[in-house]
């Protein structure tokens, strides 16, 4: 029943790329929909194979951005082949509606690459401007891709490319941060005209803390044993009361991540990349600011797991690589 993508028109595209829909302002999502229902009316195949064909390219650039990060072929191959077939995932590529995921993370994926590539020649030029391109693709697909800007200072910060001594690595973040706080505010005003936007005084400051603490934990144990997946996980509260022992509890996971990072600060290790990886992808969705219904969702892990599948991929390699030579 979305009128959006009944027609390729000027005045429909006019439409789709200038008003939100549904709490959500990704006019790219809605105008590849339109093709795809131009060509193919409501065939479900159609749609489904686009969904995984973008999945399978995500899996590709997941692959190479760990390559380009400096690691060798097995480490890259691991976190991507963790990637690709996870349970957690299974909402992004076979939910329909979540194309935007899928497409949103395709763009991503692309401008980290391009940065990957930006920074080697180190130097404005194509590579430069092709990941503002595929940042701005990103957004276009999803809100979510705001964050991007910080993983590219927490790639300068991996790679040595130090901001205090590098005027290029402040100069060059200028029009993503731009362009972040640009789709951030389209999409916060988006949430707030349809109503998605719970009222600050509903759930106190301290409530959100502790709501966005249980998601976090919830992300995390399911990721690492993905059984009882739902497509919708509630608040656990009734008339504001919270009925679960386990918010509470779930502060101590974020006490144990910044203990965790100190440590890890030290050597810039693999563990400090992955996590804050995962934090700063994840950030977003963790209820602090409350959208929706859902206390959290697998949907939300999809981009932010690609750093704990590093991590996993590393060690694995690096504990096998010690039993093969004990083997020896």
């Amino acid at each position: 029943d979305n009128a959006l993508i009944r027609n390729l028109s000027a005045e429909n595209l006019k439409n789709i790329f200038g008003s939100p829909f549904f709490a959500n302002y990704q006019p790219l999502t809605i105008f590849l929909y339109a093709i795809e229902y131009h060509f193919f009316q409501l065939n479900p195949h159609v749609y489904h194979f686009i969904n995984l064909l973008l999945h399978i390219g995500n899996v590709v650039l997941v692959y190479y951005i760990i390559i380009r990060l400096g690691w060798n072929q097995t480490i890259a191959f691991i976190s991507a082949l963790l990637f690709a077939v996870h349970p957690m995932h299974v909402e992004s590529v076979a939910w329909v509606a979540e194309l935007k995921d899928v497409l949103y993370t395709f763009f991503f994926l692309i401008a980290i690459l391009f940065y990957l590539k930006y920074i080697e020649v180190k130097k404005f030029g194509l590579f430069y401007f092709l990941t503002l391109l595929a940042f701005f693709l990103s957004l276009m697909s999803k809100g979510q891709a705001v964050v991007l800007p910080v993983i590219f200072y927490l790639i300068d910060y991996f790679n040595g490319r130090k901001i205090r001594i590098n005027k290029l690595a402040i100069i060059d973040k200028i029009p993503f941060l731009t362009m972040s706080l640009i789709f951030g505010i389209i999409a916060l005003q988006a949430q707030k005209g349809a109503g998605a936007m719970l009222d600050y005084g509903t759930l106190p400051f301290y409530q959100r803390i502790l709501f966005a603490s249980y998601g976090l934990m919830n992300q995390f144990s399911k990721f690492i044993l993905p059984i009882h997946l739902s497509i919708f996980y509630p608040y656990p509260e009734r008339g504001l009361v919270i009925t679960s022992n386990w918010v509470y509890i779930s502060p101590v996971i974020y006490i144990v991540l910044a203990v965790t990072l100190i440590r890890a600060h030290r050597n810039k290790s693999v563990i400090f990349f992955g996590i804050f990886f995962f934090l700063i992808t994840i950030f977003l969705v963790l209820q602090l600011i409350p959208v929706g219904d859902a206390v959290f969702a697998d949907r939300y892990i999809y981009i932010p797991s690609i750093g704990l599948f590093f991590i996993i991929a590393y060690y694995f390699y690096y504990f096998y690589s010690i039993y093969k030579n004990l083997k020896n």
